[in-house]
């Protein structure tokens, strides 16, 4: 079992101060005020109330709902969940919750929290007792996440709740039916309402007009959305520009070059689009690409910051190599790719001037000053297609362009019929559209491809092995790399293991010896090696014996490591010389955002002058962050995504936690394991030779199963649980947990877990047990200080207090028994070969 960290936020809206923003367009007020008048908020509806907000992309829907939220339904004590379908948007809605928060404080409300759950938040288990959860339904839908809905809604939300669905037209998929149905049943009563800027996608989906009242609302008042605003309108405003629609013909005649037969016909005419297989052919289509490239090039100065809709993964990949080469800053999202939100963060700050992607900016991410979209791919789908131009079509009362040039790539079709036309658009209606043939170096190159028989439309392009993720999470082995890499001298045995948070914090020099390397949490079992060097060596110990009994609570050496260790230190009676990566910290933009917190709390919400020289003198110091981030800007960016939350807006995110309280052995580990035994005496089928407390408190664990031999465990239970802050019940859990591992069951897999989950009020203990972070001001420096020394109190108080009998029944001649396990041990032993616990008695 894993311990679980801290995600969330607890906002004093008396001494935070907004961003400022206000509902400046009339059209923001009157969706707050259609809101207002749709939805009973006084908590006497007895059914459910659902209904759909129309707003355009662009139009500031999530700053509106948001807005609404906190003026009138938080205020009237409803608890609000908010889902998203990608974790992108849960961050991009969790930084506006957080700066729409002060306004709380004009009704009275002091205190809001807020727990934001995805893949890279807080996970649903923790999801207790919290004003506003804002969720990835993946993480919502799954068996695990659905055990802790009941939690999340609390009291409170089983008697009010609004849950908000952003992006809508997701709604009838089963993960979001399977999620609403079991909040259904906890509150008949809930509010629901949908977020949508494609209404048109609608109209033919009867599970979502049905979810949303749309045709009953329609009959009762009219209409079928609760308010509803056109793009149109907006423009004239100028909330959103005005589009220029240039449609560009490629001059390719689909049907022969992509060769299209008789089955993408019939496909096409029961779908209304391309099949895949087609569109990777488009994609791949070197001609058209350059097409694409050279249009861009022949208006570079017009377009400005342009955004690309690529048909596909290897479609955008192709396109970034060729404008790339073609000397354009550029550079790709798609899904998978690990750098996607410090990419569309770098493209917000201007850093390149094309982004190309494949629908991960159609629906949420904001970036206002795109002038240009280029749409590579053909289709039918108005909505997907207003969904793409939106992105570009931010006006500048909203930090946009006053125009937006909309390019329309197309292919000539003969037995395809494309009967969706972007230039008969309402928002095009005004506008003036020539068709432009592509320039005469794209049109040859076309021709000659068409022209030539041997022609390949399938050749298989490379994957681009060598695109610069400036700002990923590094995997464990290339991480492992880089340190390799610290001097040309140093060579490693170290093999990597991947299943807990490990990184190198230094290593032991060796002449004419491999390195060994020293992760983070190793450093204490070497420094305990040391302090009792002087007896391993007395005692010839092994490399086996070290790493049992120093080392069982961390990440093991190689036996050849402390087989070298220990032939340098037969020598020189010390270990070798021992150099620290002491940058550990620095390096961690979560603890360099806090010196930025810290050391300019003026410029922190706008990070500029003094506070950029400050973090670039540390950044040019430092060849290790310079290994992790190859330019200062990407440090720079992931410094500031830290701070994100919080800028333009004054948020003071409050500190609730109390103090934890460790208490030595505060449980006997063998009394609650004997009262697990009792209720399930099936897990006394494993051999396990001892059940105890770890020596001193882990961060990385909660309980953890060692395999001895073939049939011999040893539990161990992390002596941070050692604490009336928690329950006796949720330490027995654990112990249960580590129990079914010891009893055959290693992999949490699905029969794991439905055993798991068979223990009383195992969602509860779980919420618990992962939420100790959240309730508890938790250091584990002072923890680990405080117990190191604790610890070697008691082996003092073992040797001068224990008593061992030779002459008891069923004692052997010659022999002794560790009082922790039970093992039998010659009686010269100072030690158990089992536990490691001392063994000198009196």
């Amino acid at each position: 079992m894993s311990y679980a960290g801290k995600w969330d936020y607890t906002i004093n809206t008396t001494k935070s101060k907004s961003d400022g923003r206000k509902l400046m367009m009339p059209h923001q007020q009157e969706a707050v005020n259609a809101l207002n008048a749709y939805y009973d908020l006084s908590g006497n509806c007895t059914k459910e109330q659902s209904g759909l907000l129309i707003m355009p992309t662009g139009s500031g829907k999530t700053f509106t709902t948001i807005t609404w939220l906190m003026e009138s339904v938080i205020p009237a004590g409803y608890r609000v969940i908010w889902f998203a379908h990608r974790q992108e948007l849960v961050g991009q809605a969790l930084k506006e919750f957080c700066r729409v928060a002060p306004i709380l404080s004009e009704h009275g409300i002091k205190k809001i929290k807020i727990l934001p759950i995805s893949g890279q938040h807080a996970g649903m288990s923790q999801s207790s007792g919290y004003d506003i959860n804002v969720c990835s339904i993946m993480s919502v839908a799954t068996r695990n996440g659905m055990r802790f809905i009941r939690r999340m809604l609390g009291t409170p939300g089983a008697r009010k709740v609004v849950v908000v669905i952003d992006e809508a037209h997701h709604a009838p998929m089963q993960s979001y039916q399977n999620v609403l149905e079991k909040i259904r049943h906890i509150n008949p009563a809930m509010i629901l309402l949908g977020l949508t800027a494609t209404p048109k996608r609608l109209q033919d989906n009867q599970v979502l007009m049905k979810m949303f009242n749309v045709e009953e609302n329609r009959e009762k008042y009219g209409k079928g959305f609760i308010y509803e605003v056109s793009l149109q309108h907006l423009i004239q405003y100028e909330y959103l520009a005005t589009p220029r629609y240039i449609p560009v013909n490629t001059e390719i005649h689909g049907d022969k070059v992509y060769n299209i037969d008789e089955k993408n016909i019939k496909f096409f005419e029961q779908f209304g689009e391309l099949p895949e297989a087609v569109f990777d052919r488009i994609a791949c289509n070197v001609a058209r690409n350059k097409c694409i490239v050279n249009h861009y090039l022949d208006n570079r100065k017009k377009y400005g910051k342009t955004i690309i809709f690529a048909i596909n993964k290897n479609h955008a990949e192709e396109l970034y190599d060729i404008f790339s080469t073609a000397g354009i800053a550029c550079d790709y999202v798609v899904s998978g790719k690990t750098d996607n939100h410090d990419v569309i963060q770098a493209f917000r700050e201007n850093a390149f001037d094309v982004l190309i992607n494949v629908q991960i900016l159609t629906e949420g991410a904001d970036v206002p000053d795109i002038q240009t979209a280029f749409m590579t791919r053909e289709t039918n789908s108005d909505s997907l297609f207003m969904q793409m131009i939106g992105r570009a079509l931010r006006g500048p009362y909203a930090g946009g362009t006053k125009e937006a040039y909309i390019v329309d790539f197309h292919d000539k079709w003969e037995m395809l019929h494309f009967w969706f036309k972007p230039k008969d658009l309402d928002v095009f209606k005004d506008v003036d559209v020539h068709d432009i043939i592509a320039d005469d170096k794209g049109y040859n190159e076309i021709n000659d491809i068409v022209e030539d028989e041997n022609y390949d439309e399938n050749i298989e392009l490379e994957d681009d092995e060598n695109t610069d993720d400036e700002n990923t999470i590094i995997p464990l082995d290339e991480f492992v790399e880089i340190y390799r890499n610290i001097s040309k001298n140093i060579k490693t045995n170290w093999e990597v293991i991947e299943d807990l948070p490990r990184w190198p914090v230094g290593w032991y020099a060796i002449p004419n010896k491999s390195a060994v390397i020293v992760l983070n949490d190793q450093l204490e079992a070497y420094q305990d090696m040391q302090k009792y060097l002087d007896v391993l060596l007395d005692e010839n110990r092994s490399a086996e014996f070290i790493k049992d009994n120093y080392f069982a609570e961390c990440t093991q050496p190689s036996s050849e490591d402390v087989d070298n260790l220990l032939i340098y230190a037969q020598e020189k009676r010390e270990l070798p010389s021992y150099y620290e990566l002491a940058e550990t910290d620095i390096a961690d933009p979560h603890f360099m955002a806090q010196m930025v917190l810290e050391k300019y709390p003026d410029c922190v919400y706008d990070l500029s002058g003094r506070a950029i020289y400050w973090l670039q003198e540390k950044y040019e110091s430092s060849s290790r962050i310079q290994s992790l981030y190859p330019q200062f800007v990407s440090y720079r960016r992931a410094v500031e995504n830290i701070l994100s939350a919080y800028k333009k807006a004054e948020i003071y995110n409050e500190d609730e936690r109390k103090e934890y309280h460790l208490v030595d052995d505060y449980y006997d580990i063998e009394e609650l394991s004997n009262e697990i035994y009792s209720a399930y005496p099936s897990l006394k089928t494993a051999n396990v030779i001892a059940i105890s407390w770890s020596e001193r408190v882990v961060k990385s664990w909660l309980g953890i199963c060692h395999k001895l031999s073939s049939d011999t465990y040893r539990i161990r239970i992390n002596k941070l649980l050692s604490s009336p802050d928690v329950s006796r019940e949720a330490i027995k859990y654990v112990i249960y947990h580590e129990l079914l591992h010891a009893n055959g069951l290693w992999a949490h897999d699905e029969r794991f877990r439905d055993t798991e989950w068979e223990y009383p009020n195992s969602d509860q203990l779980d919420g618990e047990l992962d939420s100790l972070a959240n309730k508890y001001k938790i250091d584990y420096r002072e923890l680990k200080k405080g117990y190191h020394n604790v610890g070697h109190k008691e082996k003092d108080k073992l040797k001068c207090n224990n008593h061992f009998n030779p002459e008891a029944a069923g004692v052997l001649a010659g022999y002794k028994y560790c009082q922790n396990c039970g093992y039998r041990l010659p009686e010269s032993a100072k030690f158990c070969n089992k536990c490691g616990r001392p063994a000198i008695y009196d």
